[in-house]
């Protein structure tokens, strides 16, 4: 007698749940309560529980790894609620989340809808980025988040490890205050690429998965990676289909030092359909503007590390670096 398929179980969602504080990677702190809704800061009893916990560790939950630790140790499990991580919130808000993971000591859930936004909260510029995209990448975590909202949080992830872990536990640790980049976007000079078995495109893990998500641009990658995401796809599928299982791209030094923006490397990508704002992005990112090229001014460099599967042969690579020379040799010089 054939089984009956079973059910998938109905998903857990929680309304009205209150974001407390930043947590690594990403995610915010919250608490849930026994009857399965979110809990109010607490207050003073939210500020007792920091201090204990920071006077030691045994109030901190233990099955918490570094990538998902508390920032702030003030939010240990209680005999009325649990501690929450969740993806895409920020401190102050208040969200509707679905559960999907369990833990003795905490839980794990996303945010389906955000019912009371902070200021902070922006609209992530990468068609990649958040819980609402299919796929979703899981190379950025902040994007929602605005600038100066991801340097306060950094700097009080860095605080709180003076104070958990450096011994500043009598005394407020001696912080300057954060430098902010040059820019925000096209800050990364080196990527690792996976290559996707089924389409050979160079891809990222989705978020918490390892699943791949084929990419056409990345934000905070240095222009000439976007730029070269394209023709290392059509190389790679051409010249070595299922022969590569990692890139890695490296820009050495570059000819702008001006603020690169996100749609300066979105008019790089191929699906861009401005043909004055690609060509202006040329000019300023590869130096191949007339005058540039009257006063010999260096180009970049792009390095390429390629990671092979099974047998192969230094031949194999040569009808590959051609036709990738080729499409780049104007933009950059290759290695």
């Amino acid at each position: 007698m054939p089984k009956r398929p079973q059910a998938k179980p109905e998903p857990e969602i929680v309304s009205g749940l209150h974001l407390l504080d930043i947590a690594y990677g990403g995610e915010t702190v919250a608490r849930l309560g026994v009857g399965g809704q979110g809990e109010e800061d607490g207050g003073g009893d939210n500020e007792d529980a920091r201090r204990k916990a920071q006077g030691g560790s045994q109030e901190i939950p233990t099955e918490l790894s570094p990538q998902s630790s508390v920032l702030s140790p003030a939010l240990p499990p209680t005999p009325t609620s649990q501690v929450v991580f969740v993806t895409g919130g920020l401190p102050g808000e208040v969200v509707e989340a679905q559960l999907y993971r369990r833990k003795k000591s905490f839980l794990k859930a996303n945010v389906r809808k955000v019912e009371q936004a902070v200021p902070e909260r922006r609209e992530p510029p990468c068609p990649y980025f958040g819980l609402d995209k299919w796929p979703n990448c899981g190379g950025c975590q902040w994007q929602h988040a605005t600038y100066a909202a991801q340097l306060d949080y950094k700097n009080r992830i860095f605080r709180d490890q003076l104070i958990r872990l450096g011994g500043f536990t009598d005394r407020e640790p001696p912080l300057l205050p954060p430098v902010p980049a040059h820019s925000e976007w096209g800050y990364r000079n080196s990527v690792e690429l996976q290559v996707d078995e089924k389409t050979g495109r160079p891809s990222f893990h989705r978020q918490n998965s390892i699943r791949l998500v084929p990419v056409e641009l990345c934000l905070i990658a240095h222009p000439l990676i976007t730029l070269a995401l394209e023709p290392l796809a059509q190389a790679l599928i051409k010249h070595l289909p299922r022969r590569v299982h990692q890139v890695t791209i490296r820009v050495g030094p570059t000819s702008s030092d001006e603020a690169v923006s996100a749609s300066d490397i979105a008019a790089l990508s191929p699906n861009s359909q401005d043909a004055a704002a690609r060509l202006d992005a040329l000019e300023r990112f590869t130096a191949i503007s007339p005058l540039d090229g009257a006063l010999d001014r260096p180009r970049p460099r792009l390095l390429f590390i390629l990671r092979m599967l099974g047998q192969w042969e230094t031949a194999l690579l040569e009808p590959f670096t051609a036709e990738l020379q080729a499409a780049l040799d104007k933009y950059a010089e290759l290695t």
